[in-house]
């Protein structure tokens, strides 16, 4: 997310979260940023679980 002030030049906060189970495992997660500026404001998660 980007704020007002027109000085900052990239996102800088952290508005998204990803809640999981303790009967999942976390496999990799990370925040896509590469190729989803010119499309929103908010730079998408991504996570891969192990199922129980």
């Amino acid at each position: 997310m980007y704020p007002n002030d027109p000085g900052v030049a990239a996102p800088n906060r952290t508005v998204d979260f990803i809640f999981f189970a303790d009967t999942m495992t976390l496999n990799k997660a990370y925040v896509r940023q590469h190729d989803t500026l010119p499309i929103s404001d908010h730079l998408p998660l991504v996570a891969e679980f192990q199922l129980p």
